[in-house]
């Protein structure tokens, strides 16, 4: 399911997952106390929230998302190989890794077992992004396989054009979509038909 328009209506307790890729500028960090806000609202019992996170900003962002039934569970390293490497002009860093926290709902039971905290992603093929910010689908299956199941409902409240709902297609998992950007929306409906 494809929704155009903001995320703040997602119904209680109806999902299993959230996996997205949030804005990293610091004028957008205001986003992830609203992800926490929505993780909080919607994720069943022992759901997972996944988030690419900006490094210089690792800390704001993992306590704008915490709550106290919402803890930051682990920090995961999505190593990129190939260039384009991002360069962080301000910090005089190039940009080889970038981190995907996670935060747990409730209380683990070991349900998903164990998961690799690494692994390399490639640049997406062609990208379909009109920014150009696309996350390859490496990403996207390994967050969506190691952290639901088979017939669980996995959300992406910025979806961009739909990268996790394509791993969800191949991984059969139900997903839910919002993008703001109507342009956007549309190029994820059509990628998703392919």
């Amino acid at each position: 399911m494809f929704i155009n328009g903001d995320f703040s209506k997602i119904d209680v307790g109806t999902v299993d997952a959230i996996i997205t890729d949030p804005p990293y500028a610091r004028e957008y960090w205001y986003l992830y106390k609203n992800l926490g806000d929505l993780a909080e609202r919607c994720l069943k019992d022992q759901g997972w929230l996944l988030a690419i996170v900006p490094q210089y900003g690792l800390v704001e962002t993992i306590s704008m998302v915490s709550r106290p039934n919402l803890r930051q569970w682990w920090c995961s390293a999505m190593v990129m190989p190939e260039p384009p490497h991002a360069r962080m002009r301000l910090k005089g860093m190039i940009v080889k890794w970038k981190p995907i926290c996670v935060w747990l709902k409730g209380n683990w039971t070991g349900k998903l077992g164990y998961r690799p905290d690494m692994f390399l992603n490639n640049p997406p093929e062609q990208n379909q992004h009109p920014q150009g910010w696309e996350q390859s689908i490496d990403w996207a299956r390994y967050c969506v396989a190691n952290f639901s199941r088979e017939g669980d409902t996995v959300l992406d409240p910025m979806m961009g054009v739909g990268t996790i709902g394509i791993a969800c297609r191949e991984l059969n998992r139900n997903f839910i979509g919002i993008e703001i950007d109507k342009k956007t929306c549309e190029i994820a409906a059509a990628v998703a038909q392919r």
